[in-house]
């Protein structure tokens, strides 16, 4: 069955290019430029209010568009510029009265999708071998490992794929009306409708300022969340009341504001993987720093780095209490609000945000010293690029070397810094050592080259099967065939068998993490603290073009990624079997706890 091989294929060559992987099936490219089509004149966009009824109005029509935009199998579908589509039908549902906006709305949508019906009765007869036309998907889009196309086949092969829709149509609600939304439709009618390419009739552009270029943004990032993402039976959040404060937020006409209302709703979903970088002329930019760096550290911001313009008054391990007479902690939980990171990474990613500013600008600094003294420091923010750090303790240990004798035998193999070129003079390195500290706390940078040197140190082949992709059937979330990754790594023909313990550490982020499942399964303790929790390849796309063009690029996890145990890992992480943390003592010393720690462990199984 040409749909079942289809699918397979790229299930395998996805497991094999995980987190760099191409499909070779791809088809789509989502950069695409699309055949735009307007009219010889556009008439400007006319003022309008977005007031609770339009919100109401916008709001049903849009989780519709997106039903018909994900399902409905047709060329015309496939190809409409949605983005679009959505932010000039707003224009147009605004310029009617409210009770004419639901007709409106199907109406243009029944422009691209004729038989979106109002009585299951009147869709097309399906049987046998009637050549149809269905969706494939794995993604919104084909990108990376994932996969989305439209095709056409046999009714009965297609009906026979546990990849595709067991159900003719769907059956769905837009405000008072019950619709029917076609899954399969015979090949003539596919081809039916008129794709909608370009604005016909207001010049809308691509403004993310534009209050409906922005509804449009923030509903097409809301639709491919509410259908494509996969965590919402680990993550407690009511997606579909983030539809409306969304949409809200656009109709704010400050940046920043906008913004930070936009993020708010993102971070409910607690992936660590999202992204939204905005249009480069929208929102202010972090292009200052402050002349010291604070970092989290024992649930304290302390300094970790600073310039010589403020070295004779502050020191490595100072504690931040508060700038410009604002508490820090306030400062951090409001930052907190509304990065788009999970809540336990949430303090320290603030902390990190708070080190820049937007503009150069004065700031006042209140500190305690390591002593109990509390001082305060008067400095200006310089550019980023003339910053220069004159004193640096690394809170996360970074290293150049891929491996570093510890003495004793014992020797430091960084993982991240492992590839295919130095593999094998490192395994010679480490062919006569006692025992091994592998360091997973920074991100790898070959993949194979560590599944490679795992191998190394295992006794027996390790499976890792903990992520799931998710086929789409249909609008409702229930709709799906949940697809397993399964990578085996083999021993090594030639084993190190000696102690080993793994680090990790909050750095230990989506391929650090997928390592780690490995050296979990092995057997390998694992010392440090919760990882960042979060796995699996990236869905990425652009909304109304790319950012050269003045788009928005927007970015999430796509499969589902768990621990070891099948425990949830999305916002929690892998958990240290021997929980370390950095401690202060340690960072103002510049010297790795951590690793003494490991160190120790590793003396006691000699």
């Amino acid at each position: 069955m040409k749909i079942r091989n289809l699918i397979v294929s790229s299930l395998v060559t996805s497991s094999l290019g995980f987190a760099a992987g191409v499909l070779a099936q791809a088809s789509n490219n989502p950069n695409e430029a699309l055949p735009f089509e307007s009219a010889p004149v556009l008439a400007p966009v006319p003022d309008f209010v977005l007031d609770n009824e339009l919100l109401k109005d916008v709001k049903q029509f849009v989780k519709l568009v997106h039903k018909v935009k994900f399902f409905y199998p047709s060329q015309a579908v496939k190809e409409t510029d949605w983005d679009k589509f959505i932010a000039e039908s707003i224009v147009a549902l605004s310029q009617v009265q409210p009770h004419k906006r639901q007709a409106l709305g199907l109406q243009r949508l029944r422009e691209i999708a004729p038989l979106l019906s109002d009585s299951k009765y009147a869709l097309p007869d399906l049987a046998g071998e009637q050549i149809v036309s269905t969706w494939a998907h794995s993604g919104a889009r084909t990108y990376a490992v994932y996969y989305r196309n439209l095709i056409t086949e046999p009714y009965e092969s297609l009906k026979a794929s546990e990849f595709l829709p067991d159900r003719d149509f769907a059956r769905i609600r837009y405000g008072w009306r019950t619709l029917y939304l076609p899954l399969f439709l015979p090949e003539q009618e596919s081809k039916q409708g008129v794709s909608y390419t370009g604005y016909r009739q207001w010049q809308i552009g691509n403004d993310f300022a534009s209050l409906p270029v922005c509804l449009s943004a923030v509903s097409g990032m809301w639709g491919e969340i509410h259908h494509y993402w996969p965590y919402f039976e680990q993550v407690d959040v009511n997606w579909r009341r983030s539809l409306r404060p969304l949409l809200k937020a656009c109709a704010d006409d400050t940046p920043l504001t906008r913004i930070q209302a936009i993020n708010r709703q993102f971070k409910k979903l607690q992936d660590n993987h999202i992204d939204i970088v905005y249009p480069k002329d929208y929102g202010p930019r972090l292009r200052h720093v402050a002349p010291f760096i604070v970092n989290i550290v024992e649930g304290k911001p302390i300094v970790v780095a600073l310039t010589d313009s403020v070295s004779s008054e502050l020191s490595i391990g100072d504690e931040l209490l508060a700038i410009n007479d604002v508490a820090y902690d306030t400062l951090l939980e409001e930052r907190a609000s509304w990065l788009m990171t999970s809540d336990h990474m949430s303090d320290s990613m603030a902390a990190f945000y708070l080190n820049y500013t937007f503009s150069e600008q004065s700031i006042k600094a209140a500190f305690r010293k390591t002593d109990g003294s509390v001082i305060e420091l008067a400095a200006r923010t310089l550019p980023i690029s003339d910053f220069e750090a004159t004193q640096k303790h690394e809170v996360v240990p970074n290293s150049a070397e891929v491996v570093e004798s510890l003495g004793g035998g014992l020797w430091r193999f960084n993982l991240y810094n492992v590839t295919k070129d130095n593999a094998q003079q490192v395994k010679a390195q480490l062919s006569e050592a006692r025992g091994v500290v592998i360091d997973l706390r920074q991100y790898p940078k070959d993949f194979m080259a560590w599944h490679d040197a795992l191998s190394w140190f295992i006794t027996q082949p390790v499976t890792n099967d903990t992520l799931t992709t998710y086929w789409r059937k249909g609008p409702s979330r229930r709709a799906n065939h949940q697809a397993n990754y399964e990578n085996v790594i083999e021993v090594a023909a030639e084993p190190i068998h000696v102690p080993v313990i793994a680090l990790a550490s909050r750095s230990s982020i989506s391929q650090n993490e997928h390592a780690l499942v490995y050296v979990k399964k092995a057997g390998i303790p694992v010392l440090g603290v919760p990882t960042a929790g979060i796995n699996g390849n990236l869905m990425g796309g652009s909304y109304l073009g790319t950012r050269d063009e003045g788009g928005l690029w927007f970015s999430y996890t796509g499969m589902r990624a768990d621990n070891s145990d099948g425990s949830v890992l999305i916002g929690r992480g892998i958990q240290p079997d021997i929980n370390v943390p950095r401690t202060i003592e340690s960072v103002i010393a510049n010297e790795d706890n951590q690793l003494a720690e490991a160190i120790e462990y590793l003396k006691e199984q000699l």
